[in-house]
């Protein structure tokens, strides 16, 4: 699932992304992958590849620490990415990417990030 703001533009202009890749039990199963490996898996399978790794930080996600890996890339254009993994239970997980443009504020595209992430907190 993905998310993009403006909304109503062409890719090319899109500031704002929050993508999830879903890792399901039957995807689990058939892949048999953990979950740091279909995290690397999504990485390149939907980010990419995720680019150049410039910091790891922790964010709560009701009550687990996830980390999110943040990396500049530049394909398909410059972009600011934050990716981690959100188990949702034993066997289903949540890969959760957040991309920003370079030219979009760093500081108010993380204050965004922060807020949807407490949003997803909520509902879990």
């Amino acid at each position: 699932m993905s998310m993009v703001y403006p909304a109503e533009v062409d890719f090319s202009e899109v500031q704002l992304s929050l993508n999830l890749v879903k890792y399901t039990t039957t995807a689990r199963k058939e892949m048999q992958m953990s979950n740091e490996e279909f995290l690397g898996y999504a990485k390149f399978t939907f980010f990419a590849g995720g680019g150049s790794v410039i910091e790891n930080k922790k964010i709560s996600i009701a009550g687990q620490e996830v980390v999110f890996e943040v990396s500049a890339k530049s394909i398909p254009k410059p972009l600011r990415l934050q990716l981690g993994i959100f188990e949702l239970n034993e066997e289903e997980a949540i890969v959760i990417g957040f991309e920003n443009t370079e030219n979009f504020n760093t500081a108010e595209a993380d204050k965004i990030f922060t807020e949807i992430i407490s949003g997803i907190s909520k509902i879990v």
